[in-house]
């Protein structure tokens, strides 16, 4: 869906069952310019500082970390999209 369909913003979990994040990124990479998709992750667990800076050099927007309410993830988007 992602690679047929115009998004102003993709919001991918990286811990979903079968086909993780990591796999999704990893197929974009394999087949398109990741950068041309405007991906945020949403993670669940912990994620270390230099995994974040891995993710965002491969052209990742940024991540948000769960559990978020839901006017401070508005917020989070607001500012990644500005960035």
């Amino acid at each position: 869906m992602i690679k047929n369909n115009s998004y102003d913003l993709v919001l991918l979990n990286l811990a979903m069952p079968n086909f993780s994040g990591y796999n999704v990124i990893e197929e974009l990479e394999k087949k398109d310019n990741i950068n041309n998709f405007n991906i945020v992750l949403l993670s669940e667990y912990t994620i270390n500082d230099a995994e974040i800076r891995r993710l965002v050099q491969k052209g990742i927007r940024g991540i948000i970390k769960k559990p978020i309410e839901l006017h401070d993830l508005q917020k989070e988007i607001e500012e990644l999209i500005k960035s």
